[in-house]
């Protein structure tokens, strides 16, 4: 896939609480606007989950319509992250991002990971 075909992240948001998130804000074609693509898991209430319905689920803004999306695949290659679901793939291109909010990114993926439910690769 060419490099500007993939969805162009301005900055990341991640979270280490009871949730675990990252959260990556897309540019939009209107400047200073963006939209969310969110991955998020919950390991102190997933046990509770049916096991099917366990994992990182994954939201984008842009797209309410859909309910939910577990990751099946997420991939960082250099400055392209894929983030393949139960329902599509997602192509992000990190170039614009700071690089300690690229490293905390893998960090909270790492911990997502733990419990497993997805593959992670980090090259």
């Amino acid at each position: 896939m060419p490099p500007n075909a993939r969805e162009l992240v301005s900055f990341i948001s991640t979270e280490t609480g009871e949730d675990l998130i990252v959260a990556y804000a897309i540019a939009t074609a209107e400047p200073d606007e963006v939209v969310s693509l969110i991955l998020q898991r919950t390991p102190r209430f997933e046990m509770l989950l049916p096991p099917e319905e366990r994992g990182v689920s994954v939201s984008h803004e842009a797209q309410p319509e859909i309910e939910r999306e577990l990751a099946t695949r997420i991939t960082v290659k250099g400055p392209n992250v894929d983030i393949e679901t139960t329902g599509r793939v997602y192509q992000l291109d990190l170039t614009n991002v700071e690089d300690d909010e690229v490293a905390d990114a893998r960090k909270v993926l790492r911990r997502m990971h733990q419990r497993g439910g997805f593959r992670l690769e980090l090259q």
